[in-house]
């Protein structure tokens, strides 16, 4: 999936870059709207006793994004399970396809009322397993070899 944005002066810092926050915010507009493109809406999910919260969020940034230039946020779904599924991402700029950012957010499936882990509804399985072989092209030729061994990305921790 692809979405398209133009970046507008209220997403700029006060170094007149992509605020770092906004991609962030890209990766869930692109999302939802991918989601709405198979049916699944938000709103939606309370009448099936379904939340997808976010339980893990990583970004590489790479290069910067000024105004008025216009960012691609390709995206596909990763490691769908019982307990919930993985949207990969990167970002590039639409002229020249320099890759400026990648990472990826982990939703989990959680009981609307309870707030406890819960297997999704089938119908809600179907679609995003849809997503999944939609984007799995993606996922493994363009997203995949961004990560140094294949399982994730690369956590520095501090020596001691």
């Amino acid at each position: 999936m692809i979405y398209r944005y133009t970046v507008g002066f209220s997403d700029i810092d006060f170094a007149r870059v992509l605020f770092y926050g906004r991609f962030q915010y890209l990766v869930q507009q692109g999302s939802e709207h991918w989601q709405h493109q198979h049916g699944l809406f938000y709103r939606d999910l309370p009448d099936q006793d379904l939340a997808m919260p976010i339980s893990a969020a990583f970004c590489r940034y790479l290069a910067p994004v000024r105004v008025e230039e216009v960012v691609l946020v390709r995206m596909g779904l990763k490691d769908l399970n019982a307990r919930g599924f993985t949207f990969a991402y990167d970002m590039v700029k639409e002229e020249g396809g320099q890759r400026v950012a990648w990472g990826y957010l982990e939703r989990r499936f959680v009981s609307s009322a309870e707030r406890r882990p819960r297997e999704a509804p089938e119908a809600v399985q179907a679609m995003l397993q849809a997503m999944a072989a939609e984007s799995a092209q993606f996922v493994a030729e363009e997203w995949s070899p961004l990560l140094p061994d294949g399982r994730g990305p690369r956590v520095e921790r501090p020596a001691g």
